[in-house]
């Protein structure tokens, strides 16, 4: 695995790694944290209230990330292929693992990590394009996944 550019993520933001996807280590402009819910249950009884229980599993949101376009757009057309490579294939063959750091003012993790296993994306957001404009292009990609697991102090912090 290459190592992690850290410098490619704005100060104070997000960096994102894609696992299998070493060399396409974007910066995030943000992403949604997604919903997590259990649910609950309702369950009668003989008065004429029914008792509310704990639900039996997590359900996660879909994971929503918006990122800058590197220059030679590599960061796009891996997303984009990847996108396309997961179509009909088997269950878990193409998932990766994706981690998102949250960086401080100087650009480095501060001992926190969410990583969301066996995920893939769903859609890549269409990029405006203007030939006048001077800003980043920016696009999003959404995407699903089996778990979220959260990581405190991985860094040894």
């Amino acid at each position: 695995m290459k190592d992690v550019i850290y410098s490619n993520a704005q100060s104070g933001n997000f960096h994102i790694s894609i696992e299998g996807l070493e060399s396409v280590q974007f910066k995030l402009y943000d992403f949604q944290y997604p919903m997590i819910s259990a649910g609950s249950t309702r369950v009668g009884n003989t008065s004429d209230r029914q008792n509310i229980m704990p639900g039996t599993h997590i359900d996660y949101d879909q994971l929503q990330v918006n990122f800058f376009v590197d220059e030679f757009w590599e960061n796009y057309v891996e997303c984009a292929l990847w996108l396309r490579d997961c179509l009909n294939s088997e269950p878990y063959t193409k998932t990766k693992n994706i981690t998102v750091m949250p960086l401080d003012n100087n650009k480095e993790p501060f001992g926190l990590a969410f990583t969301f296993t066996d995920a893939f994306p769903i859609n890549v957001a269409p990029i405006p394009l203007d030939k006048g404009s001077t800003t980043d292009i920016l696009v999003g990609m959404t995407l699903e996944f089996e778990e979220m697991l959260i990581e405190r102090n991985w860094l040894g912090k």
